[in-house]
């Protein structure tokens, strides 16, 4: 009787210890670095590309009234090529330079995130922009945070 080879993962690969953990323990994140970092480029691109080619449409969708704020595309347009900007620094960047480069995003999607309650709280924006737009700075900190590789050689601790 032969045997079927089972495709059920075996666990962690082995980290430079050989003991299957990472430097830093394991990851509380439920994505790879890797995958994060794909998924938060996909994410500043689309949602970067929508604001320089669809400024209106993207506003509307964020909950933004484009009619009463006729300065919002021209807005929206500044705010989109600064994504897709930071979706190639992160796509391009070689490994000397991946922290620098997610870090920077971290404190741009933080301040975007500040920046939405701030709106809300004032009543200058709507729950569903502060949902939505908040919501996105929110997973994109996380995502950038996830992107992040464990410290090579050896424990932080």
């Amino acid at each position: 009787m032969t045997s079927v080879p089972s495709h059920e993962p075996t666990g962690p690969p082995p980290g430079p210890d050989g003991t299957g953990r990472s430097p830093r323990g394991p990851s509380p994140w439920p994505v790879s670095g890797s995958r994060a970092r794909e998924i938060l480029i996909g994410l500043r691109l689309g949602v970067g590309v929508g604001a320089l080619i669809a400024p209106r449409l993207l506003g509307r969708v964020f909950g933004i009234d484009t009619t009463d704020n006729p300065a919002s595309p021209y807005l929206a347009r500044l705010f989109g090529v600064r994504d897709v900007m930071l979706a190639y620094q992160l796509y391009q960047a070689p490994g000397s330079e991946l922290e620098d480069v997610l870090r920077q995003g971290i404190v741009i999607d933080t301040s975007d995130a500040l920046a939405a309650l701030a709106a809300a709280l004032r009543g200058d924006v709507g729950t569903r922009t502060l949902v939505l737009g908040g919501g996105a700075a929110t997973a994109a900190v996380c995502l950038g945070l996830a992107g992040r590789e464990p410290a090579a050689g050896g424990s932080d601790g």
